[in-house]
């Protein structure tokens, strides 16, 4: 058998009175399988969450959270982002609203604003909608204002077959 036709490579090093043989395999799969798992676990680590400020606005009864991602500027989805504070602050992912994030020249910290209440129907109260509709998921969002869709033209159809 042909080591090279294989995809296995010997290499043989004279080193004075030793002799090394190195077997070396070349496979683009394996190379991009390893990267990708090096990617994701430097990505894992580096998903550090810093709280610089924790203020309780007890007019509005809601915590307003200012917390700073290291290393995740342009990397952070405001869903992945509001998870994250939801469980470092033990808090429920539905009562956590993504307010602002922001990242400075240069750098790549980001730094986010969230709004967290104590329980969903204050948070469907204080939120605009459209703030609400972003927390979720694409399926999610397009699942619900499809619901909400036929529901108006179900009640159309009712009231056009009253009148």
């Amino acid at each position: 058998m042909n080591p090279l036709s294989s995809g296995v490579k010997v290499i043989q090093r004279d080193l004075g009175t030793v002799i090394e043989n190195r077997v070396s395999i070349y496979s683009p799969i394996l190379l991009a399988k390893i990267f990708i798992d090096n990617h994701k676990e430097r990505r894992l680590l580096s998903q550090e969450v810093d709280a610089l400020a924790d203020r309780t606005n007890i007019l509005l009864n809601r915590r307003e959270i200012t917390v700073l991602f290291k290393e995740q500027a342009g990397k952070l989805r405001r869903t992945e982002a509001s998870e994250m504070v939801a469980k470092k602050f033990g808090l429920s992912k539905n009562c956590v609203i993504p307010m602002n994030m922001k990242s400075e020249r240069g750098k790549r910290d980001l730094i986010g604003t969230f709004y967290a209440f104590s329980t969903e129907g204050e948070t469907k109260s204080q939120v605009p909608r459209y703030r609400l509709l972003r927390n979720l998921s694409k399926e999610e969002r397009k699942k619900l204002i499809g619901e909400e869709k036929a529901a108006k033209l179900k009640a159309r159809q009712a009231s056009e077959a009253k009148g």
